[in-house]
């Protein structure tokens, strides 16, 4: 049987079956019927090349499950950023306040741009670079 036709039968005798286990598995059933409409895209890409594998419906609820996987680490990775964020702005209100001004770290540069292992006939250029902007 062609790919195509292959999945199409699937799609007919295993779509609600496979959304129904994803949903109660993972308590999302818009997430459960995306993730399912994914694997069946990723299907018709990958089995004309492939081949239609021995299980269509197990592979097909395998990709499916990888893709609620990789959506709930991408959520947890948003929401740990999301916390950062908020805690980097408010340390950035606290420096820009009205009495408060960003530290000058000029001289600190210079000193980092005149090391040892720089090279000498490097390290005006890098200082002016680096410290003056030119």
């Amino acid at each position: 049987m062609h790919p195509h036709q292959m999945i199409e039968q699937t799609a007919r005798d295993s779509y609600g079956r496979l959304v129904a286990l994803l949903a109660v598995r993972w308590r999302d059933l818009a997430a459960a019927e995306d993730a399912l409409a994914n694997a069946f895209l990723a299907a018709l890409e990958s089995w004309p090349a492939t081949g239609v594998p021995d299980k269509p419906e197990a592979w097909l609820l395998t990709t499916a499950q990888r893709r609620l996987i990789d959506g709930t680490r991408h959520a947890r990775v948003h929401a740990g950023a999301e916390q950062t964020l908020i805690t980097m702005a408010k340390n950035a209100q606290q420096w820009a306040g009205p009495e408060a001004s960003f530290p000058d770290e000029r001289l600190k540069m210079l000193f980092i741009c005149a090391h040892p292992e720089i090279d000498p006939a490097v390290r005006t250029p890098l200082m002016l670079q680096s410290v003056l902007g030119l």
